[in-house]
């Protein structure tokens, strides 16, 4: 296992700043997910601390050691690509030794780990075959497998499922999880897919503009985001413009009590699973859908009440129409103050 750190690190390409004093903590065994738009730095962190790129300033520390210190073989960082990048002229058991082989480790210890990895990754009786005759979902084990045999302190997956159909990318996220809490591996990965990140991770740190903008819990990111950009990322909002005072919230769609000891305007984030449809009498908000999307389970709509913009959803089998008026209930309580 690695404990990582990244402190105040920079990379440039010429007049492109990629990282812009990024600084993240991996604790030993944790799984972090880095996410966040494309070109914000993910692949150039999970590439520095693989060692593939130096960064042009700031510190790589491997259990508090300098990585500039370490040779390739001490940082013990393998880099999964989404590319499956396996050697096409060698087997599957060939693939997987690879590594074992390039360290001159005794043919006794590379036939026993190699035995040990095949019935790992359920692909024993594939041992023979070549890349061409997998799936893309074995040849993605393999790879796993491959990095897996030379006992690395971290795994570092640069967006392992995104070229998986549904199905086995489900697989795949149950068979990563199973290699990081039988081994206790730090593993960080990199991906665009909020709910892979929320599913896999202990922590998840949304990247934005080269730094990180919010690190911490899957559940602390969507219930308190640091920030609208954060909250926009990770899922239907609502904002609700309005000012504090006396500790109470005022806007266009009434007023309710708050802890909070700050005065002044105040945007309330919403969540729209946190605004119910109620029955008349229930609630005194109502609200007249501007937009109504079926979607299978769900059923999204869009409000106008009070001039202020509402989305919400519903599992419930009725069919909506425009500028119908229907009375809702929000939860006020479960949202966040953003100043």
């Amino acid at each position: 296992m690695a404990d990582i750190k990244l402190i105040s690190v920079y990379k440039r390409y010429e007049t492109e700043s990629v990282l812009n004093g990024l600084s993240i903590h991996v604790n030993n065994g944790e799984y972090v997910s880095l996410i966040g738009v494309s070109g914000c730095g993910k692949t150039t962190t999970l590439k520095i601390i693989a060692g593939l790129i130096k960064p042009c300033s700031g510190q790589v520390l491997f259990n508090n050691i300098n990585t500039s210190k370490l040779s390739e073989n001490e940082s013990r960082a393998v880099i999964v690509d989404q590319n499956v990048l396996l050697f096409p002229h060698m087997t599957v058991e060939r693939n997987i030794n690879f590594g074992l082989r390039i360290r001159r480790v005794c043919k006794e210890k590379i036939k026993e780990k190699t035995e040990k990895l095949l019935k790992m990754i359920q692909l024993s009786e594939h041992k023979n075959k070549f890349p061409s005759e997998l799936s893309g979902g074995q040849m993605q084990r393999v790879a796993i497998a491959r990095a897996m045999a030379i006992d690395p302190e971290v795994l570092l997956l640069d967006e392992p499922f995104s070229k998986l159909d549904i199905s086995l990318r489900e697989d795949m996220r149950k068979f990563i999880k199973e290699v990081h809490e039988n081994h206790k591996i730090t593993i960080i990965m990199v991906t665009h897919d909020k709910e892979e990140a929320f599913l896999m991770s202990d922590r998840v740190a949304f990247m934005d503009n080269g730094r990180i903008e919010q690190y911490d819990t899957p559940e602390n990111i969507y219930r308190r985001p640091s920030s609208m950009k954060v909250a926009r990322f990770f899922g239907h909002c609502n904002f609700i413009e309005g000012k504090v005072e006396n500790s109470v919230f005022t806007s266009k769609l009434g007023n309710y009590s708050v802890d909070e000891k700050k005065e002044g305007k105040a945007t309330l984030l919403i969540r729209s699973e946190q605004i119910k449809i109620v029955n008349e009498g229930e609630q005194n908000i109502t609200g007249t859908v501007t937009d109504y999307r079926y979607a299978g389970e769900k059923t999204y709509l869009k409000l106008d009440s009070n001039g202020v913009t509402l989305r919400i959803h519903t599992i419930e089998d009725v069919k909506y129409r425009l500028r119908d008026t229907i009375h809702i209930k929000i939860d006020y309580k479960k949202g966040v103050l953003l100043w």
